[in-house]
């Protein structure tokens, strides 16, 4: 009878011998010390070594399908900012020197006493009629009344973008009229995505002209990342 200790001896000095001729057979060592143990040594190793090579191909796959994911992505973005920067370029909001302005006007009493909302939806209209000088009156006159609720930062946001594509002051009274607007509503719940990603765009513009590139690139991709 062979005592446990010489079985143990044994079975080490076999492994010892046997592990540098398995590697150089081309066998993993992980399955020459899961297969040494066992009856049908050859079977066990072809079955262990089919199921690691299946398992490093479907990895390698998984690795190559993120690869192509993260390069199908990039060629995306890098799509959507080429289409945003064509959208600026065609929108007129440079041409300011053909605006006909009216140099006074005149707010009729009664628009002090409208609502927030209704001095807010007045001044979309009195804009879309080209009445820009009364537009800027009204959402001034909505922010002087600080209520602040949606309509009072979306003014914000309707003044800024105004004064910058019609020329009413400079750019920076444009500039922080948007970003009060932006930083106060449009990151919000529920904040009107169309109004927001219009102020973006043309903060953008506006930083372009102020030759602030890297901060108009960066409101163009969040332009994109809103979509």
């Amino acid at each position: 009878m062979i005592s446990k200790f010489l079985k143990k001896f044994l079975y080490l000095l076999i492994f010892g011998l046997i592990l540098p001729t398995s590697i150089e057979a081309g066998i993993d060592p992980e399955i020459f010390k899961k297969c040494i143990s066992q009856q049908d040594f050859d079977s066990c190793v072809e079955t262990s070594s089919k199921e690691l090579l299946k398992k490093k191909k479907y990895l390698e796959k998984e690795k190559n399908d993120k690869l192509l994911i993260e390069k199908a992505k990039a060629a995306a973005e890098k799509e959507e900012l080429e289409k945003a920067q064509e959208l600026l370029k065609k929108k007129k909001y440079l041409e300011k020197d053909s605006i006909q302005k009216v140099p006074t006007v005149d707010i009729p009493s009664n628009d002090n006493f409208l609502s927030p909302e209704d001095l807010f939806e007045k001044g979309g209209d009195e804009w879309d009629n080209d009445n820009y000088i009364y537009a800027e009156k009204l959402y001034t006159l909505l922010l002087n009344e600080k209520k602040e609720d949606e309509f009072f930062y979306r003014g914000y946001l309707s003044r800024g973008m105004l004064r910058f594509e019609q020329n009413l002051g400079d750019y920076k009274e444009a500039k922080e009229d948007l970003n009060y607007g932006l930083k106060n509503y449009c990151f919000k719940k529920g904040a009107d995505k169309i109004q927001c990603n219009w102020a973006l765009l043309i903060r953008a513009n506006l930083n372009e002209e102020l030759n602030n590139l890297d901060e108009s690139l960066e409101d163009l991709n969040k332009v994109i990342k809103k979509r």
